[in-house]
Formats: structure tokens, C-alpha cells, sequence
């Protein structure tokens, strides 16, 4: 597996990440979402694992989040935002312009995913963090049957 189900810091970081998006009857989880979560629960629950401690937990929950937070800025540089923008039929002029309208100072698409993207992931990343943390005890029961 590419993510340990069998540790249930992983599992509860995951399900928060990525929970299932339904899309006509059908059970989908999209690319983006499962590149950042991978980079998010992967190395969290590898830290962990090591030494199954409240402090190797926070470090793995840190060390994720940093890792989540990059690799966020890069999938949406180069592979989302461009993706979206080609699937949608824009001009990634529009996607700025939209952009602008919020923050006048952004002039490129770095600007507007290192000030629209990549905040947006670092709260995430902490969100998850916090939600573990206060759920990681009441699921481990339940997962690690």
C-alpha cells in the first residue's frame, strides 16, 4: 500500500485529506488530491511508525505538512492550474485577472499560487494536524482491529 492503513495516524490523516467526492453515483478522489495527501500522510506515518510516540507524532504531522505545503505549490504550478485552464478552455490570463481582483498585486501565475494555493495548504495542513490529534485517540480502536 501506498499509504499504511494499518497505522491509524495514517488512516484518520487520509480520510480527512481525501474523503471520497461523488461524481454521479460513482466514488472519486481526484489527482491533486491524492498527490498532496500522499505527501501529507506518507511521511507523517513513517515518522511515526519509527517510534509510536505523542512527539514523533507531532514531528510526523509537521515534517507532512511542510512536505504537503511544496508539493502543493509545485503540482499547482505545473500540472493542476494547467490542467484546469486547458479542460476549461481559459487562457491562464483569466485565471490571473480573477486573481487580481483579490489581491491587485498578483501579475503571474507563481504570484498566484505562492499567495492563493499555497496558504490555502498550509491551513489545510494544520487543520488536518489539529483534527488528528483530536481524533487519533478514539479511532485507533476501531482501526487497528
Amino acid at each position: 500500500h501506498l499509504v499504511p492503513f494499518d497505522n491509524p495516524l495514517a488512516f484518520t490523516q487520509w480520510w480527512i485529506l481525501c474523503p471520497p467526492v461523488f461524481h454521479g453515483g460513482f466514488n472519486t478522489v481526484p489527482a491533486d488530491c491524492i498527490i498532496v495527501g500522499i505527501s501529507f500522510v506518507v511521511p507523517a506515518s513513517l515518522i511515526y511508525r519509527k517510534n509510536k510516540t505523542k512527539n514523533q507524532a507531532i514531528i510526523g504531522m509537521v515534517v507532512g505538512s511542510i512536505l504537503m505545503t511544496v508539493v502543493g505549490f509545485i503540482t499547482n504550478l505545473y500540472a493542476i492550474i494547467p490542467a484546469y485552464v486547458n479542460i476549461m478552455g481559459f487562457e491562464p490570463e483569466m485565471i490571473i485577472a480573477m486573481a487580481r481582483e483579490i489581491f491587485p498585486f498578483i501579475n503571474s501565475m507563481l504570484m498566484l499560487v505562492l499567495c492563493c494555493t499555497t496558504p490555502f495548504n498550509l491551513i489545510k495542513a494544520t487543520l488536518v494536524s489539529i483534527i488528528t490529534a483530536m481524533l487519533y485517540k478514539h479511532i485507533s480502536p476501531i482501526v487497528k482491529k
